[in-house]
C-alpha cells in the first residue's frame, strides 16, 4: 500500500531516490549530495538557481554603477 504522505523523490545530480515527505516536497535537499531536488517556486535545478543569482547580481551592481558619485577633489571645488 502507498502511503498519500510520502513520495519517492530521485536526484537529478546523483540519481538516488529518497522517500520524502509531500509537505517538505517543494523544498529539498538530495541526503547523498546535498543539492537542491526541488526549488519551491519554479521547479528550478540549483545550477540555474546559481546562474539566476549571478545575472541578479551583476544588474544591481550595474544599477549602483549608474548613481554612483565620483569623488570631487578639493581643488576642484575651488574653481
Amino acid at each position: 500500500m502507498i502511503d498519500p504522505c510520502y513520495k519517492d523523490i530521485t536526484c537529478p545530480y546523483c540519481g538516488n531516490s529518497s522517500r520524502q515527505p509531500t509537505a517538505w516536497i517543494d523544498d529539498t535537499r538530495c541526503p547523498f549530495c546535498d543539492k537542491w531536488m526541488i526549488h519551491k517556486e519554479h521547479n528550478l535545478l540549483e545550477d540555474e538557481l546559481k546562474a539566476l543569482e549571478k545575472e541578479y547580481e551583476i544588474r544591481r551592481k550595474n544599477i549602483y554603477k549608474k548613481y554612483e558619485t565620483k569623488p570631487v577633489f578639493k581643488m576642484e571645488r575651488i574653481k
